[in-house]
């Protein structure tokens, strides 16, 4: 990735609308709002609970400082404390209860973490005895993540009345546990809407980046009014970046796009420079650092891993790679492509597949499709078999499944097939199909990890069935 080098200003004039909403928005208050200092509920950085009343042993008689005992890594929660569920593991309970406090912003903004399990492991705000909102954790299954993200509660109808703040731990089993910290009335929520409206004219959109923040949000991208994101990414976005990076749209000039995400309040002016361009930072002195490699290929920004797919056709070999192109690690999977007539000087192109609802993409194999041994695509043809990491999707309930996107046009773009998962979940991970055909039986044949020792072998006689 390059750092630290200017974007021309006449890149920000071209074929660009922007739009922050939500409470940046809001007409009349929001200048004289926003001039008002936020009040903290609790922050929960002392030795103890202070004024709120802990019952059970889930919450322990103190905040938690990091990961407790056989719980997974624990992040996003601010300062040094948060208020943990974990304490005795998933099958203890209890409560945590706030001292009364008068509702007196627009907005109550916090942190939560852990399961999502309505009425049995969520954060609650208790008015007159009863609950006028609540919030839960992201998890209801294996896997999953114990960081803390932001949330928010609108409180304008509650203006003035007297609440207070319920963490309620009355779940056992897998995920039966909250974490929530920095409750804070404000007059803005913390996560803002950010929208840009654009027509593609230029090759590049240019992304702003902190590497390694707890900031990332996710960023969906649409195409000709689409209510479906042709691509997703979770990107930090930062007004001081560490480094620049770029979305390659160089296969979709004169297209709209429709660029959406919602932007912690604090980096507003970071959206301001999400940016088409004809160029990329760094692109003078690409292959010139001093540190980058040049006996293999390297991606120009962002981070490579597998490869994946390797293909022949018609004198051109076509490298694909697992490729994360907005940070370091291993993090918003998309296939990268690379092409080659020797095998040792290569062009980069634009992603091959980017994450979507189907998840991100995991690694597979490529293969061209001889004449007669597929309905989806004519003699030639270049596919590509992936595994589709649904739980890293936007729709719920997905689990890792088997995809194919199809070339027409000898590699260059892709197209996913409309009716994946061409095999769906199965068992574990169930991951990396490496696709042939077999002549002598006239099948398609896929070769894929199940989970722990197990592997699987499928065969089809179209790619389809």
């Amino acid at each position: 990735m390059e750092t630290r080098i200017p974007i021309g200003r006449s890149s920000l004039r071209h074929g660009r609308r922007l739009s922050l909403t939500a409470a940046l928005a809001l007409a009349g208050a929001g200048l004289a709002a926003a001039q008002r200092a936020d009040l903290v509920i609790a922050d929960f950085e002392g030795d103890g609970f202070g004024d709120w009343k802990a019952t059970g042993e889930a919450f322990g008689v103190a905040p938690a400082t990091g990961t407790l005992e056989r719980q997974m890594e624990v992040t996003g929660f601010a300062g040094k404390g948060f208020a943990s569920g974990y304490h005795g593991g998933d099958d203890a309970t209890g409560t945590l209860v706030s001292p009364a406090f008068r509702i007196e912003r627009d907005f109550i903004n916090f942190l939560i973490g852990g399961g999502k399990h309505p009425d049995e492991a969520c954060a609650n705000l208790v008015i007159d005895g009863k609950t006028a909102r609540t919030a839960t954790g992201p998890n209801d299954r294996p896997g999953g993540s114990e960081r803390l993200d932001w949330a928010t509660w609108d409180t304008r109808d509650l203006i003035g009345k007297t609440a207070r703040i319920e963490l309620t731990d009355r779940r056992k089993g897998g995920w039966g546990h909250i974490s929530a910290d920095h409750f804070v009335q404000s007059d803005t929520p913390e996560l803002i809407r950010g929208r840009l409206d654009l027509t593609i004219d230029r090759p590049y959109l240019i992304w702003p980046v902190k590497a390694n923040s707890p900031d990332k949000r996710r960023v969906s991208m649409f195409l000709d009014g689409s209510e479906t994101p042709f691509g997703v990414a979770d990107i930090a976005l930062d007004g001081n970046p560490d480094f620049w990076t770029f979305t390659d749209l160089a296969d979709f000039q004169g297209r709209k796009l429709r660029v959406e995400a919602a932007i912690p309040r604090r980096h507003a002016e970071a959206w301001k420079k999400v940016i088409l361009s004809r160029t990329y930072p760094g692109r003078e002195v690409l292959h010139r650092e001093p540190l980058r490699p040049l006996y293999h290929f390297t991606s120009r920004r962002g981070w490579l891993n597998d490869p994946n797919g390797l293909v022949f056709r018609d004198g051109v070999w076509h490298l694909f790679y697992q490729h994360n192109p907005y940070n370091h690690g291993w993090d918003n999977m998309h296939w990268g492509h690379a092409t080659s007539g020797d095998l040792l000087h290569w062009t980069e192109h634009p992603d091959a597949l980017y994450p979507d609802g189907e998840g991100y993409m995991y690694s597979g194999s490529g293969f061209v499709i001889a004449e007669g041994t597929s309905p989806l695509a004519g003699g030639g043809a270049v596919g590509l078999a992936y595994t589709a990491e649904g739980t890293r999707s936007y729709l719920p309930g997905k689990k890792t499944a088997q995809g194919l996107a199809i070339s027409r046009d000898g590699g260059k773009t892709f197209a996913k097939f409309r009716d994946n998962p061409v095999l769906p979940h199965i068992a574990g991970e169930n991951r990396d199909p490496k696709v042939f055909w077999h002549e002598d039986t006239r099948h398609w044949v896929m070769a894929l990890y199940l989970d722990g020792p197990d592997y699987g072998i499928f065969t089809s006689p179209d790619l389809v069935a």
